[in-house]
């Protein structure tokens, strides 16, 4: 069987649902026709221009609400709308709308309060806005708790506007909204709301899978500089950025463009914006707006340089937080409180620890000095919902929210004990069974180019369609080293390597063991390399699935 056949059944897909999947033709639903009261909320935001209110965007501080917000700034700036923002930091302001922002937007004379990626749950917020003479719009895709929302003047909601039935990012829906009012859809726009989705974790089927399709293409062509100097990353760029994509030469040194993958705008854009949100304890988060919106190339530089610097820190950051971890034996769940670490970067952690243990995973921090507060992040495994667990202990908690795929939350330090115990129970007691994994099983000396380039056809990959488990049969008697005798380096006849950093030299003492590992590429010296990264050694195979 080829690797095009294994990955075929890997995804119990056939060629002709791959050549499917592969297709960018479609279009979005149509709102107007499949969203209730989109209408009516359009004619109503319309009316707001025509009469030159003053409008404020109220949005979120991860790369949903950063795009949500770029996307209805623009669009109301295309109008000559007075239109401000304000992007919350997550240290100063906490997540979603206060009375105390509303006093301040109040103080400078808005009239219109649009929530973006937040609000549905602000019920005495959205109130009191109204009580001071704000029209209130509300876009989100957060949960709606007991079917109430708030009494605001427009709600979009993918659920609560009948618009789909699964989960789309803030951005999505401000795209939707952005079409209502321009009667078409803005190509950068598309790009800003897929770059969300994948941010978002959300599931890549159906528009979710065609707006990252679109977004990848539109990120290819190299048009949006923004996106270049991040997918890039070289200091001093020409000023003919705006048209750069990245060269890169083949074994018979022909040049050729290397395309943008999804993977690569979640670790080279969503990633460097993700760091403005969970790094600087002040409001330097609204940059990665002016930077998103920006039309200057050197107002862009400066924003891409001084992002550089706190993504910089979040790196010094994420070493420190490491050595805050522990190892947990409960083979459910790992709630962790990281004592030493700052708040914003526990998202970031999270997704790389619930990859490597295939555990439901809640990790905590102090809020502040006060060390009163726990604030956390939570990510559940295929199959099981940790939201709902979690939110069976809701009125314990000072706040949740989020979706199925992740969320937030936070409670006094003193309850943390009895919280786990209870979650670590709800868990055990549960009918849940830790899902058996699913592996592609690979001869990794006859691994060649084409492939490698086979697994790139099935990109994007994302939530409900992960990039797949591979796993390799080694000798031990075969490893090649490197020079500190720390990591396994192998390369096989046909340039492709195989790394496994840091290993565990137990394994040292068996004659053969099996390695999961995930592909990954990178440009060194104008040279492609195709490369398989080793995760974890996997000590028998008969609870999983294995694709051969």
């Amino acid at each position: 069987m080829n690797l095009i056949d294994q990955l075929l059944k890997y995804y119990d897909l056939d060629l002709k649902g791959l050549e499917k999947r592969e297709e960018i033709t479609g279009s979005f639903l149509d709102p107007f026709n499949n969203a209730w009261n989109f209408k009516n909320g359009i004619n109503f935001i319309n009316n707001l221009i025509a009469s030159k209110k003053k409008f404020v965007i109220y949005g979120d501080y991860d790369v949903d609400g950063m795009t949500s917000t770029s996307i209805l700034l623009m669009t109301l700036k295309s109008f000559n709308v007075d239109v401000g923002y304000y992007i919350p930091s997550r240290y100063k302001d906490g997540y979603g709308l206060s009375k105390n922002m509303i006093d301040q937007f109040k103080s400078k004379n808005y009239e219109v309060l649009i929530t973006v990626d937040n609000g549905i749950g602000k019920y005495d917020e959205i109130d009191y806005a109204k009580k001071l003479g704000f029209y209130t719009i509300i876009i989100d895709h957060h949960l709606i708790n007991n079917d109430k929302v708030p009494n605001a003047d427009f709600i979009f909601h993918h659920l609560y506007s009948h618009y789909v039935t699964y989960n789309i990012s803030a951005a999505f829906l401000t795209l939707l909204v952005s079409y209502g009012l321009l009667k078409r859809y803005d190509e950068y726009f598309i790009t800003l709301a897929g770059i969300a989705a994948l941010s978002d974790i959300m599931p890549l089927i159906e528009g979710n899978l065609l707006l990252v399709k679109k977004a990848l293409i539109n990120i290819n062509k190299g048009l949006y500089p923004q996106f270049n100097y991040l997918l890039f990353k070289q200091e001093d760029l020409p000023k003919h950025v705006s048209n750069k994509l990245q060269i890169v030469y083949n074994k018979n040194n022909e040049a050729f463009i290397f395309p943008v993958y999804s993977k690569d705008v979640s670790f080279n854009i969503i990633s460097f914006l993700n760091s403005l949100g969970r790094v600087d304890i002040g409001t330097r988060v609204n940059m990665a707006v002016k930077f998103l919106t920006a039309t200057d190339l050197n107002e862009i530089q400066k924003y891409y340089k001084d992002i550089l610097k706190v993504n910089s820190l979040k790196k010094d950051l994420m070493v420190k937080a490491k050595n805050d971890l522990s190892i947990n034996d409960n083979p459910f769940i790992d709630i962790q409180l990281l004592e030493h670490t700052q708040v914003g970067i526990l998202g970031s952690i999270i997704n790389g620890l619930v990859s490597k243990n295939n555990k439901n995973t809640i990790l905590l921090a102090y809020k502040d000095e006060k060390k009163d507060i726990l604030v956390g992040s939570g990510r559940g495994i295929d199959g099981y919902d940790l939201y709902e667990i979690v939110n069976k202990h809701k009125d314990e908690l000072l706040t949740f929210g989020g979706h199925p795929y992740a969320f937030g939350l936070s409670f006094y330090a003193k309850n943390f004990s009895k919280i786990k115990d209870e979650l670590e129970n709800d868990i055990l007691n549960s009918d849940f069974k830790i899902p058996s994994k699913k592996y592609l099983l690979l001869d990794f000396n006859n691994i060649t180019l084409d492939d490698y380039l086979s697994i790139l056809r099935f990109d994007p990959f994302g939530n409900q369609f992960m990039e797949p488990n591979f796993i390799f049969k080694l000798q031990t008697k075969d490893l090649v080293f490197s020079k500190d005798g720390n990591s396994i380096l192998l390369s096989n006849a046909n340039g492709i390597k195989l790394n496994f950093f840091h290993f565990d030299k137990e394994i040292l003492k068996t004659k053969e063991f099996y390695l999961s590992a995930c592909f990954s590429y990178n440009i060194f010296r104008n040279q492609i390399q195709y490369t398989f990264i080793g995760t974890k050694v996997i000590p028998e195979l008969n609870s999983h699935k294995i694709i051969s």
